[in-house]
C-alpha cells in the first residue's frame, strides 16, 4: 500500500523497536524506510551546543536498522538538532514519503491523548497519512510479534463510512493506495457504516438502515474492483462503540480515518458525548488521512 516511510520515534515510544524488523517492514511492501530522531538544541542546558553525546547514543540505538537490509529496499537514519516537526517538515522537503508512522503520548489536553501534540502539528501541515500507534502496544510485543505485526501494518483496514465529505474522501485515498499496492501488503477491509437509534419511530429506523445498506453496497463494488477482499457491515448504536466492537470481532490491522478539520475528528471520537475512559480502549493503530487545500 506505501513504499516509502518516515518512521518518527523518540526511543521511548516503541517504534524504535522496528529497527529490528526492516526485513519485514519490506514484507509489507516498503521499500524505502528513514528512521528519524530529534534532539534538538534547544532541549540541552547550553542553549548554543548540541549534545553529542545524547547523538551518538540515539544513533547507536538506531543503528541495527542498517545491519540487514533486504535487496532493493533502502534503509536511513537521521539524527536531527532541530525540533520534531522542523525535523519532519526537513524530511519531507527533501524525500519523497507515502506514510508517516508515529506514537501517542498520553498525557496534555484531550485531543493530545488521542494523537501527541507532534503529532497533530504534523497532521496540521502535511496531506501524507500518519500511522499512529499507542506505545503501550508496540512495547510490550516479543521481537517475534512485532515482527509478525510489520508484516500486516495494513493488510486489514477497518473504514468507518458514514457518506461525509471527509468518508468520501477516505475512500478515495484507499482508491489510490491499493492501486499501487505490493502483493500482499494491503489485501482487505472492513466497512462499518452506523446508524445510531434516535428516532422512537421504528419505520423512520428500517429506512435509515436499508439506505446505509445500500451506500455500503455501492461503496464495497469500488473497492472489490480493485481486488480487494470487501466486507461491509451496518450497526445500529453509538458510532464509537461500535467501531470498537466491530475492530475487536474481527481480525483487522488498523482503522482507517479522515479528517479535514481537528474538530471533526474529536466529533468522530465521540469526547462531547462519551465518558473519556471509552477513549483508552481504542488500542489498535490508527491510518490518518487529513486533506489540505
Amino acid at each position: 500500500m506505501f513504499e516509502r516511510a518516515l518512521i518518527c520515534t523518540d526511543l521511548f515510544d516503541g517504534l524504535h523497536r522496528l529497527v529490528h524488523c526492516v526485513p519485514h517492514l519490506a514484507l509489507s511492501g516498503l521499500k524505502q524506510v528513514i528512521f528519524l530522531h530529534s534532539i534538538p538544541v534547544w532541549e540541552q542546558p547550553t542553549l548554543a551546543a548540541v549534545d553529542q553525546a545524547k547523538i551518538d547514543a540515539a544513533k547507536e540505538k538506531l543503528s541495527p536498522a542498517l545491519a540487514n537490509i533486504p535487496d532493493g529496499m533502502t534503509v536511513i537514519v537521521e539524527i536531527s538538532n532541530r525540533r520534531p516537526v522542523d525535523a519532519v517538515r526537513e524530511i519531507l522537503a527533501h524525500h519523497s514519503i507515502d506514510v508517516i508512522l508515529m506514537g501517542n503520548p498520553m498525557r496534555g489536553a484531550v485531543q493530545e491523548k488521542l494523537f501527541g501534540s507532534t503529532s497533530l502539528a504534523i497532521a496540521s501541515m502535511t496531506d501524507i497519512p500518519l500511522l499512529i500507534f499507542r506505545p503501550q502496544l508496540l512495547s510490550v510485543y516479543t521481537r517475534d510479534e512485532l515482527a509478525l505485526r510489520c508484516q500486516h501494518l495494513w493488510k486489514h483496514l477497518l473504514i468507518p463510512y458514514d457518506g461525509s465529505p471527509d468518508a468520501i474522501y477516505l475512500i478515495e485515498q484507499i482508491e489510490k493506495y491499493a492501486q499501487t499496492r505490493a502483493p500482499g501488503s494491503f489485501e482487505q477491509c472492513l466497512l462499518v457504516r452506523v446508524v445510531e437509534n434516535i428516532s422512537r419511530d421504528p419505520g423512520v429506523t428500517e429506512y435509515r438502515l436499508n439506505d446505509a445498506h445500500r451506500e455500503l453496497e455501492s461503496v464495497q463494488a469500488r473497492l472489490e474492483k480493485l481486488g480487494l477482499q470487501v466486507q461491509s457491515e451496518v450497526r445500529l448504536g453509538t458510532p464509537v462503540l461500535e467501531v470498537l466492537t466491530a475492530a475487536e470481532e474481527d481480525d483487522i490491522s488498523a482503522i482507517a480515518v479522515a479528517t479535514s478539520h481537528r474538530s471533526n475528528m474529536l466529533e468522530w471520537l465521540a469526547v462531547r458525548r462519551i465518558n473519556e475512559d471509552i477513549l483508552h480502549q481504542l488500542w489498535f493503530p490508527l491510518l490518518f488521512f487529513s486533506p489540505k487545500g
